[in-house]
């Protein structure tokens, strides 16, 4: 009885199941990095990095989008349809049936089959009226697997389109986060732009004057007015990127209204600390994607391997048959029907040994797919790992830069204003204190990128979850 159990469910399992390599080692080479002190606060649930932000503004963009983003329902429809898919493929190893009923009128030749030979027997109706009803079901018993492994397929593809589904949303939170900072970033020297341009409007009437008293030379005039006219060519420069990222938070956001302009880049959070690479890897979208493409093509050979042995199923109908409607449910007019089906390919075999060496070799194919996003999965945490860590000691100096410089400027000022120097030199320091203060905002907004992007390497997606050792 158990094997007749164990042969009726389809316990067998016949096909490869590969072992996937992970990385051995127990940190990451540039994480050594993220002990060290840095000057933004540190997260400690990086599922959801942008709540813990500076701006409140930003997150509630991330949010929506989240929501609303056409990617995200793209992706989701993909995976709700594999999920159906899966239903569907774990139906077929159930029995399956149906139930019909039909009234047909019909006029027997007399040339056919049975006319031809009774049609001269008195009292035989050429036209008549053929009522059936009838309930019909079958099953393909899975002795070997076949519709196990289709299963397996079918779980492994909407893995795929589940880990696909969290790389869209990973994405489309750090390309929010990215448009936004940056759109903060171009305002931000937009400021700076107006005010380098009032400080060199002022220099250049204090030239033309010099100039036109004889104490200044032209060149020192065409060099202020070469200043003056290098910001005004830079302005719409940086007018056209600031607009080009607001349109594309109104893109990603599937046209959410945006309150205000950011004039700040705000403050990204950095990850504290990070898990081996094994647990970082395996849980990216595109390795865990690689990974359910692996166990689908595994499936697939398994159903490759399947059409070497036979299959069996069993069918029945009962029904009601009758050309009186009086007497279509009565005892005379009931019939049944059984069915056991056989189907094997004994003369099929050349073209069976075909199949599994083609799925074979798309096994390798996707196998290698498999490593290659492990090693591309590496290359990008450890860059963005280099980055994130590198970008904060720019920034420590650009703002000791900045110190130095903003020093220097006061110590100007109030030498202008015990009148030990002229209004051109106390400008020219604003000036400096205005290109130094530029350098600590390029500092800050690639600085935001770096730790957006290291979320964006680092991140599983919110729902999930390890795989058990």
């Amino acid at each position: 009885m158990a094997t007749t159990t164990a042969l009726l469910t389809g316990c067998t399992t016949i096909g490869p199941t590969t072992e996937l390599e992970t990385p051995s080692g127990t940190q990451f080479r540039n994480a050594d990095g993220l002990t060290k002190p840095m000057d933004v606060p540190a997260l400690g649930d990086a599922a959801q990095w942008w709540q813990a932000t500076n701006d409140p503004e930003l997150a509630r963009l991330v949010e929506h989008a989240l929501t609303v983003n056409l990617d995200i329902v793209a992706a989701q429809s993909r995976f709700d349809e594999a999920n159906a898919f899966v239903k569907r493929v774990r139906a077929e190893r159930f029995p399956a049936g149906d139930t019909g009923a039909s009234a047909a009128r019909q006029r027997q030749s007399l040339e056919g089959v049975p006319g031809a030979f009774i049609g001269d027997v008195p009292g035989y109706e050429r036209d008549l009226t053929i009522y059936d009803v009838s309930t019909q079901a079958n099953w393909e018993i899975d002795l070997f697997g076949r519709l196990g492994a289709a299963t397996r397929a079918a779980r492994a593809n909407r893995a795929e389109t589940r880990a696909l589904l969290d790389g869209v949303r990973i994405s489309i939170a750090a390309e929010t986060a990215d448009a936004y900072v940056t759109w903060a970033a171009a305002n931000e020297q937009i400021a700076i732009i107006m005010r380098q341009r009032a400080i060199a409007e002022q220099l250049v009437e204090t030239v033309r004057r010099r100039l036109a008293a004889g104490t200044a030379a032209r060149t020192e005039l065409d060099q202020i007015e070469g200043q003056l006219a290098r910001l005004d060519a830079l302005l719409p420069q940086v007018q056209i990127a600031a607009e080009a990222q607001r349109n594309r938070l109104v893109v990603l956001t599937t046209g959410a209204e945006l309150t205000s302009a950011p004039v700040a880049v705000p403050t990204i959070p950095r990850l504290s600390s990070l898990a081996s690479p094994a647990v970082v890897l395996r849980a990216r979208p595109d390795v865990r994607a690689a990974e359910a493409r692996v166990a689908a093509s595994d499936a697939r050979i398994a159903s490759a391997l399947m059409e070497y042995y036979p299959s069996l199923s069993l069918g029945g109908l009962i029904g009601f048959q009758s050309i009186d409607s009086g007497q279509l449910f009565s005892s005379s007019a009931f019939n049944a029907q059984g069915l056991i089906g056989l189907r094997w390919r004994l003369f099929d075999f050349a073209k069976i040994d075909a199949e599994v060496k083609a799925a074979r070799a798309r096994s390798d194919g996707v196998l290698a797919g498999y490593q290659s996003a492990l090693l591309l999965a590496t290359e990008d945490v450890e860059n963005s790992l280099f980055a994130a860590i590198a970008r904060e000691t720019q920034v420590r100096e650009a703002e000791r830069a900045r110190g130095s410089i903003e020093r220097a400027t006061r110590d100007a000022r109030r030498t202008f204003e015990a009148g030990l120097i002229g209004l051109p030199a106390k400008l020219q320091a604003e000036q400096r204190l205005l290109d130094v203060e530029q350098q600590s905002l390029d500092a800050r907004i690639a600085q935001a990128r770096s730790h957006i992007a290291l979320f964006r390497a680092t991140a599983s997606g919110s729902d999930y979850q390890p795989p058990a050792p």
